[in-house]
């Protein structure tokens, strides 16, 4: 069974992996459009400094979304090594 698991849990990986490269694309895209790194952007927007353009709910929930997805990533690479190392 424990091969199954970990064959499983590194499918799920390869999943968050593929989120991850397409959220990040169109994280870019913003970055690209509006000269400002996401990082700035969601600060200044989060503190009410941007005004209330749809874009920026837009790039809010995918800078959002990347971080759930690098997060889910990164529990998924911990149980496969711990995976890795009891079986």
């Amino acid at each position: 069974m424990g091969t199954g698991l970990l064959k499983s849990l590194e499918r799920e990986s390869e999943m968050c992996r593929i989120a991850i490269a397409d959220l990040k694309s169109r994280v870019q895209g913003f970055e690209t459009r509006y000269g400002i790194s996401s990082e700035n952007f969601y600060r200044r927007f989060t503190k009410g400094e941007l005004g209330d353009d749809l874009d920026y709910f837009e790039w809010k929930a995918l800078i959002e979304g990347l971080q759930e997805w690098e997060k889910t990533d990164r529990e998924l690479k911990e149980l496969i090594d711990a995976q890795r190392s009891t079986g």
